[in-house]
């Protein structure tokens, strides 16, 4: 049962209002947050509230008892009727009261005075709040369609007033225990070629991009992402601290979690093949092998040592492992449209998002908490809640722009955990850049400018005959500049593996071997991290890189590509 407390007497009220008056610090503390209507039913308090504000809105300071009892006496001349004789009498007491010190100075010397008012005006707002938005639904008969964030928004509110606290010391530049504050808590994503680039690993409160060509690996990372981080969330795990447990969230607006996005973690996390997976149909999990005496034709090769070892798992087993691991530790928000429980889900943006994710772990329990949060793709998204809004298609570029750094505000930082945004490049980039070409987040889709705000921006090129790509680091806030990487798609198993034993040759932009490269006298050489003319097309044909984002009409179609 959650906890109560009685609401605040008339007595206490007053002596908040009395502090108020003699305090610019608390006063600036609760000027956004306390309104004069708040004072309903006690209406000298709000004739008073009212002077206050007015002053310290003109003048950044509070009025002294002689400006106070002016501008009281002058809205009492409009107003004559509008008091009684007794409440006009417990005015003129109360400001007796309040200025009884024959020098005013607008501080409260007495700490615990300003603490205990600042605590009993905190609880005043809150109780004003709830009655607010409460009031009116109970005096209803009827019950608003958008309840759940009716009730997100007055947590929110009821949040705020909470967060208002007292500074015991000025803003230093050093505060109080910085020294231990200073390390980033970085921790691996699972994956090394991304873990190379970032010094070791993602950071809570950071938010990254990942831009490569239309079906190249975008889902295929994503889900690897949210993957790693909800095997992370599980070994983190204490049985013994069960008020502590991770989450990692995808976020959806392409793939459709039933079936792709089951499929790809099973896939990636249970090793099962694709075509295992496509056979299933009405069967199910009972249509995967089961014997752990008999593998299958891949089995035998994948898990080889397992076999040997007796250690050998067959697929239906994994799958029912994957499953539970999945449902603990990952959340996904499917924001296609195909979701039967939100069919009209992905129309409300990064902040749709926000109120999914605390909807959501509002209903597992106060135990969970966020590991990351992975948005496959931003284009879709920005998309969707432009069409809803029917939003001109020319903002579209003005929108992609802001989403990095409105995922910091409303994700990354609200929820202390590592973003991860995947989008595209540009339609020009994608026809033009060979597998092996240099590359820059200056040519991600709608808008050049989109890395703006990331801390660490990733691109991957197009692919070659053997699915072997490059992935380059184009700009990095707390890492050194590192030549890119080759890696390889493994569509069976929904993986991008990194290729250490190819290069890319700085000339040819081709993808080589090294070993055969060093034996026919071929030296790997770092790639550049920036555009050549040799990244144009074959027929060398001229290009404009900025084309796509100088165009009238830079978004198309709102319609998801």
């Amino acid at each position: 049962m959650s906890k109560q407390r009685s609401r605040l007497t008339a007595r206490e009220i007053r002596q908040c209002l009395k502090t108020l008056c003699n305090s610019t610090e608390l006063f600036s503390l609760f000027r956004e947050q306390l309104e004069v209507n708040h004072f309903t039913g006690f209406e000298i308090y709000q004739l008073v509230y009212r002077v206050l504000t007015n002053f310290y809105d003109e003048h950044g300071e509070l009025p002294g008892p002689g400006i106070m009892w002016t501008e009281c006496d002058s809205i009492l001349e409009q107003m004559p009727e509008h008091f009684t004789g007794g409440e006009l009498e417990d005015l003129e007491a109360f400001l007796n009261e309040v200025y009884e010190s024959e020098e005013w100075t607008g501080v409260v010397e007495d700490r615990q005075q300003v603490r205990w008012a600042l605590n009993k005006i905190r609880d005043f707002i809150e109780e004003r709040v709830i009655t607010d938005y409460v009031g009116p639904l109970l005096a209803s008969h009827t019950v608003p369609t958008d309840l759940p964030d009716f009730l997100v928004q007055m947590g929110d509110r009821v949040t705020q007033i909470q967060s208002i606290d007292e500074q015991e010391e000025g803003n230093l530049t050093f505060g109080n225990d910085w020294d231990k504050q200073a390390g980033l808590p970085i921790r691996s994503t699972g994956l090394p070629y991304l873990d190379d680039f970032m010094s070791g690993g993602h950071c809570v409160g950071e938010v990254y991009g990942i831009l490569a060509p239309y079906g190249t690996c975008k889902t295929t990372l994503a889900t690897m992402l949210a993957c790693n981080e909800a095997r992370y969330a599980q070994q983190e795990h204490d049985p013994a601290r069960p008020d502590r447990c991770g989450v990692s969230v995808i976020v959806s607006y392409e793939a459709p979690k039933q079936p792709e996005l089951h499929h790809r973690f099973l896939m990636y996390l249970a090793q099962i093949r694709r075509d295992s997976l496509a056979a299933m149909g009405a069967d199910g999990l009972s249509s995967l092998g089961s014997d752990p005496d008999s593998p299958l034709p891949y089995e035998k090769e994948l898990f080889h040592q397992h076999i040997q070892d007796r250690m050998f798992i067959p697929e239906a087993t994994r799958a029912l492992q994957c499953v539970d691991l999945l449902n603990k530790h990952c959340l996904v928000l499917d924001m296609t449209g195909n979701d039967p429980t939100y069919p009209g889900a992905g129309g409300g943006g990064l902040k749709e998002i926000n109120r999914r994710i605390r909807l959501e772990l509002a209903k597992r329990g106060p135990e969970y908490y966020l590991t990351s949060v992975v948005i496959d793709y931003v284009g879709a998204l920005v998309k969707r809640a432009m069409s809803v809004a029917n939003e001109d298609s020319n903002e579209l570029r003005h929108h992609i722009t802001k989403v990095p750094l409105l995922a910091r505000n409303e994700i990354a930082v609200e929820f202390q955990c590592p973003v991860w945004l995947v989008h595209q490049l540009s339609g020009q980039a994608n026809s033009v850049l060979k597998p092996g070409a240099s590359l820059h987040h200056t040519d991600s889709a709608e808008s050049k400018s989109f890395a703006e705000n990331l801390d660490f921006a990733f691109v991957i090129g197009n692919l070659n005959a053997d699915n072997m790509g490059q992935i380059a680091c184009t700009k990095h806030r707390r890492a050194a500049n590192a030549p890119p990487k080759v890696i390889q798609v493994d569509g069976m198993f929904n993986t991008v593996l990194s290729r250490d034993d190819m290069f890319i040759d700085s000339h040819t932009r081709a993808i080589l071997d090294k070993d055969t490269a060093s034996t026919a006298g071929v030296v790997p050489a770092p790639s550049p991290v920036d555009y050549s003319v040799n990244d144009l097309t074959m027929d060398d044909n001229e290009m404009t890189w900025d084309e796509e984002n100088e165009s009238n009409d830079p978004g198309g179609e709102l319609g998801i590509e």
